[in-house]
């Protein structure tokens, strides 16, 4: 865990992840974002209740297990599987990338039954990469 202050409050932080480092970033806009090998929040992501910051930061983490692997591979596997990432997209989500995203957070953090064959792909391929 960390402790970080930020307008004269100490916030607690994970260090970590799912084994993916997080970082505060006082300027960031949004409430997360995932770069390279590391997940940043920001003072939105404070403001949040902690189940709302679990999924967050897992989401984060799918969209990092999706940078780490590649889309090339993981949609060439969700192809054989007979998913088509281009079109049917879970979760009402806008693109492939943040239909991954999420279907990763659905089958780490929820109970959602629906659209079990993303949720399938994403845990295959996050079993490449994440450290459970």
């Amino acid at each position: 865990m960390q402790k970080i202050r930020y307008r004269n409050t100490i916030y607690v932080l994970p260090s970590e992840w799912l084994g993916v480092p997080v970082h505060f970033d006082a300027a960031l806009s949004n409430e997360a974002t995932q770069h390279h090998d590391t997940i940043f929040v920001g003072p939105k992501f404070l403001a949040l209740w902690t189940e709302a910051q679990t999924w967050i930061l897992t989401h984060e983490v799918g969209h990092w297990v999706s940078s780490v692997v590649g889309l090339g591979h993981w949609a060439k596997l969700a192809k054989d599987m007979g998913i088509d990432v281009w079109s049917d997209l879970p979760w009402g989500q806008p693109n492939m990338e943040e239909a991954f995203a999420e279907s990763f957070t659905v089958a780490v953090e929820g109970d959602d039954t629906r659209w079990p064959e993303w949720q399938e792909l994403a845990l295959l391929v996050a079993e490449q990469v994440v450290a459970w």
